[in-house]
């Protein structure tokens, strides 16, 4: 279908009910959508070298959120191919993946959208849960765990954006602290 409008609606563009899609515990209330914050420190090292490009700045991340009580990030990373090809079914409910954020910055903070029922009901779960950067090109970890109980909903668009490290004159991150990754 072409749209001859400037602007159209989400109905034209999918040609299916997205809610009929949904778990039943998934939320379909705007207000409860928030935009949450977790403080993240980089896993590894962003090298470039001659065998292998590998920006920080490719928009390749994706949120990987578990219970690291019943398996670490690692390992659930490693695995995801087999996952989703059905070869390997770890517990149901002990991890999930966004592929769209708000803000990644490896070296500070990871800005995402989540159900704030959603995060309380993980809270009840006794703070087992964290999220983790990383990226699907390579299947690298890009971020150490944040665990639940250092995210924070955020109440203004407005609020910094801890970007102090990013070094625009040089297009690159600033190195002095050792940290990049790849």
């Amino acid at each position: 279908m072409y749209c001859t409008h400037d602007a159209y609606q989400l109905s034209d563009a999918l040609p299916f009910p997205i809610t009929a899609a949904l778990p039943e515990d998934f939320s379909r209330d705007a207000d409860d959508i928030a935009v949450w914050q977790a403080a993240v420190k980089p896993a590894t090292r962003f090298v470039q070298n001659p065998f292998m490009f590998c920006s920080p700045f490719e928009p390749v991340t994706q949120l990987l959120f578990n219970r690291a009580d019943k398996m670490t990030a690692a390992e659930v990373i490693g695995d995801m191919r087999g996952i989703f090809e059905g070869k390997s079914t770890p517990a149901p409910g002990t991890f999930f993946v966004t592929t769209a954020q708000e803000y990644v910055q490896y070296q500070s903070c990871v800005r995402f959208r989540l159900s704030k029922r959603r995060v309380e009901r993980m809270r009840e779960d006794g703070l087992r849960w964290s999220m983790v950067a990383y990226r699907s090109d390579n299947g690298i970890q890009s971020t150490l765990p944040a665990p639940i109980a250092s995210w924070k909903v955020l109440t203004s668009d407005a609020e910094e954006i801890p970007t102090s490290r990013y070094a625009p004159e040089r297009h690159g991150l600033d190195q002095s602290d050792g940290c990049c990754l790849c």
